[in-house]
């Protein structure tokens, strides 16, 4: 019997593809803010910039040069995007909380 239940969807467009791979970008990159910014973990640039140094330029190297099985540039580009808007989106969505519970807190 499972305990848990996970979802899969294959995206039918290509843009639709590509959004979910900015997405993936955007989530990591503002939780990964958030760890460093609310806990502290100074580890965290660390672990950014090894991510992009030994996966993500690389896997672009790989697709400029259309080596075998290179994932398609685009959905490279659209992760990297994500990873640049994801502090931003952490420091947005946490305004937006706060503007949340100061209206809350005038009721």
């Amino acid at each position: 019997e499972p305990r848990a239940l996970s979802g899969h969807r294959h995206r039918r467009t290509w843009e639709e593809l590509q959004k979910t791979l900015q997405g993936y970008g955007i989530g990591v990159y503002a939780f990964w803010t958030r760890i460093f910014v609310v806990n502290r973990e100074f580890t965290v640039p660390l672990l950014a910039w090894k991510w992009l140094r030994y996966k993500q330029i690389p896997e672009l190297i790989a697709s400029v040069r259309k080596q075998p099985d290179s994932i398609p540039s685009d959905l490279l580009w659209a992760g990297l995007r994500g990873c640049i808007r994801g502090p931003m989106a952490y420091f947005a969505s946490r305004k937006r909380l706060q503007e949340i519970k100061e209206k809350v807190n005038r009721f």
